[in-house]
């Protein structure tokens, strides 16, 4: 006869799953230590960290991004711009704002993709929200700590 085990709620299984990660990762840094490699646990602690943060997550999205929604962005971020549609177009985009307006930033579809993200947010009003956008703060942290910093 098969008997049947009480269900688990899925919140019970995560509340156990927070539960051991802490214990795995001090295992693993334990036998780091053993191994004479304090090296390695710096770097699972520093990694660790960066998840925790966020920054791992900044970092795939940015990757993720072509660089036209890049340039989207850093165009955004250099002052303070918002993303209009074109007054004779209803495919293309300028940014307008400080410290002076750049024409044709940007197609539909590449707005669309980073508004899908929340990098993004519509800003056009009730009757025409893709008529503007405004960057979110989602995506001056992914400028911020996603993309990679060169050092002169």
């Amino acid at each position: 006869m098969h008997r049947r085990r009480p269900s688990v709620t899925e919140e019970e299984v995560l509340h156990r799953l927070e539960a051991e990660s802490p214990q795995q990762t001090e295992r693993v840094r334990a036998m780091l230590h053993e191994e004479g490699r304090p090296d390695l646990v710096e770097d699972l602690d520093q990694r660790l960290r960066e998840n925790r943060l966020g920054i791992t997550g900044a970092r795939a999205t940015w990757h993720a991004l072509t660089e036209p929604q890049r340039r989207v962005l850093l165009i955004l971020l250099e002052g303070q711009r918002r993303l209009v549609r074109q007054a004779h177009s209803k495919h293309f985009f300028d940014a307008i704002g400080g410290p002076h307006a750049v024409a044709r930033v940007a197609g539909l579809p590449t707005i669309r993709n980073l508004i899908a993200p929340e990098l993004l947010a519509p800003d056009g009003g009730a009757f025409d929200p893709e008529a503007a956008a405004v960057l979110t703060e989602r995506a001056r942290f992914v400028v911020q700590h996603g993309r990679p910093h060169t050092t002169p």
